[in-house]
């Protein structure tokens, strides 16, 4: 059963370089539940998200006009995508460190904690943290 969530999400970005930058923001999605694990769509700013986990790890595809990414997080691995942004293909590595899901009737949260890299150089480290609440429909 599909459900509608109100998706407040939370990213946390320690540059390699020592700034910390917070992003908040706050968007109407779909939840639903399939045998593979769970799936939450939501439209990020003209990118459609779509995140699925299960019990040991996180998938997340973006795609929009200019970018597509399909990131694969398992705990302790360091896994290979490629980042398309405005025609060009960056090749980059997630390093994850945490995958954690907790979900109930209301809703749920879903942590990722990772690091990321551009072939050799190091961004940073990500934390992301995607909470949903089911809500009903307007109209």
């Amino acid at each position: 059963m599909k459900r509608p969530v109100r998706v407040f999400l939370e990213s946390r970005i320690a540059e390699a370089g020592g700034e910390v930058r917070e992003v908040r923001h706050t968007y109407d999605g779909t939840w639903f539940r399939q045998p593979g694990g769970d799936y939450l769509v939501y439209l990020d700013e003209g990118i459609h998200t779509t995140l699925r986990w299960g019990a040991d790890e996180a998938r997340l595809y973006r795609r929009g006009d200019q970018l597509e990414a399909y990131q694969v997080f398992r705990p302790g691995q360091a896994l290979d995508f490629e980042l398309a942004i405005g025609g060009n293909k960056l090749p980059m590595t997630t390093m994850t460190h945490a995958v954690s899901a907790e979900t109930g009737a209301g809703g749920g949260e879903i942590r990722l904690e990772y690091s990321l890299c551009s072939g050799p150089t190091e961004l940073g480290e990500f934390t992301l943290s995607i909470r949903m609440e089911v809500h009903a429909p307007e109209g």
